[in-house]
């Protein structure tokens, strides 16, 4: 079984998550259900998970610092961020952290259970990878994604900045080509 922890701040978010679904259907153990950011670092310091579920605005640590300590603990562990918020900031900031899925409150039981769902065939994939090449498979497939989705993150905004500073139709054509390229 996997393990999953989930934090919230709000004690009813936090009932309502391990009700939603059936955990164990999608073969996740809860090991930790909190409403302390704090008491979930000092767990997964002592203790491997596969799943942090995270509310991203919490009064004592926000979810991008939790994410980002709990990636210096464990770089494979699944993330999936909650938040009342519709926010691009915090999407990408979760995203940049390597979260998996970003979920708006309130949930809708269904794309809670999407997402869990494929939260576990990427870990069944790691799994069977792990299996076949060895934990250094991991580290590099892991390593490799996220310094390709930086790369693609750069020229994107790089090219967006060039276009904006040289307006004329005629570099148009050449900036295109570059970004598909790049792309």
């Amino acid at each position: 079984m996997y393990k999953a922890v989930i934090v919230d701040d709000e004690p009813f978010v936090v009932e309502g998550l391990k009700n939603a679904i059936d955990w164990s259907g999608y073969n996740f153990e809860l090991a930790l259900c909190t409403t302390n950011p704090k008491e979930a670092l000092a767990f997964l310091e002592q203790n491997p998970a596969d799943l942090l579920v995270t509310d991203i605005s919490m009064p004592e640590m926000d979810g991008i610092e939790l994410i980002r300590r709990t990636r210096q603990i464990n770089s494979l562990i699944s993330i999936l961020v909650l938040s009342a918020y519709d926010n691009f900031d915090y999407v990408r900031s979760a995203m940049r952290q390597g979260a998996e899925n970003y979920l708006l409150k309130p949930l809708d039981p269904d794309e809670l259970a999407e997402s869990i769902s494929r939260i576990t065939a990427h870990l069944a994939e790691r799994s069977a990878i792990s299996g076949a090449y060895g934990s250094a498979m991991l580290t590099f497939r892991s390593s490799f994604i996220e310094n390709w989705v930086k790369d693609i993150v750069f020229y994107m905004i790089f090219v967006t900045m060039v276009m904006n500073l040289l307006p004329d139709p005629k570099y148009e054509k050449y900036l295109r080509l570059f970004a598909g390229a790049v792309m």
